[in-house]
């Protein structure tokens, strides 16, 4: 079983997940979080530069705040999807609107600086399917639109998906649910859909904890 390790850089979380080559980190948290994970890497006794591929599952400011710096520390490969890299490499986050009119005024008293960052040019860019077994780690990246254009997720061989923002778990929503920001809610659910089709068992959330695939299918039927 993969080695699975949950590291909570801001308000989302961030996953380190050891593979056959060393390991795979997917997200970056808000900035000025490197040194947060450096002594999580220290404590576990990682050395950086055993990360080897950073996987960015959406341009948002909260999931790629410490990029630029982490990439500088461990001289990582940063993967982002087709539709996101524009706004990476210029430091914007991805446009999205409030899924609701609670949202919406939740939303109107985050900081701009929350949204800010340092570019950062990606070294692979992907639009679906993509294998991660030059990393060593059996499992794939997919295209999961609707929390922004280019969202994507990584799912693994047991079933382990780490799936970004397409469901969140805040407790306003007081379970997990529809992200309380999207592009598109409508393909929220395809995305769900996907994510079930091809294999999905435990999704590990940035925003929340852990759901089952069948947490998710319930989910489905209500929406």
């Amino acid at each position: 079983m993969n080695e699975i390790m949950k590291i909570r850089l801001g308000v989302a979380s961030s996953f380190l997940i050891k593979s056959d080559k060393g390991y795979i980190l997917v997200d970056a948290g808000l900035k000025k979080k490197e040194k947060k994970l450096i002594r999580f890497l220290k404590n576990k006794k990682i050395n950086p530069k055993d990360i080897k591929l950073i996987v960015i599952t959406h341009v948002h400011g909260d999931h790629v705040g410490s990029l630029k710096a982490i990439k500088e520390i461990t001289k990582a490969k940063v993967l982002v999807h087709q539709e996101e890299k524009e706004f990476l490499m210029k430091g914007k986050s991805h446009p999205v609107k409030p899924t609701s009119k609670f949202y919406e005024k939740i939303s109107s008293f985050m900081p701009e600086k929350s949204h800010q960052f340092d570019g950062v040019e990606a070294d692979i860019i992907v639009e679906d399917n993509y294998s991660l077994y030059d990393f060593g780690l059996k499992a794939k990246i997919i295209h999961t639109p609707g929390h922004t254009k280019g969202s994507i997720s990584l799912i693994d061989e047991q079933g382990n998906a780490f799936i970004g923002d397409i469901a969140m778990g805040f407790p306003m929503n007081f379970s997990a649910g529809l992200p309380i920001i999207a592009d598109s809610l409508d393909e929220v659910k395809k995305s769900w859909e996907r994510i079930l089709k091809e294999g999905a068992k435990i999704l590990h959330l940035s925003h929340g904890g852990i759901i089952s695939s069948n947490a998710l299918k319930k989910l489905l039927e209500k929406k």
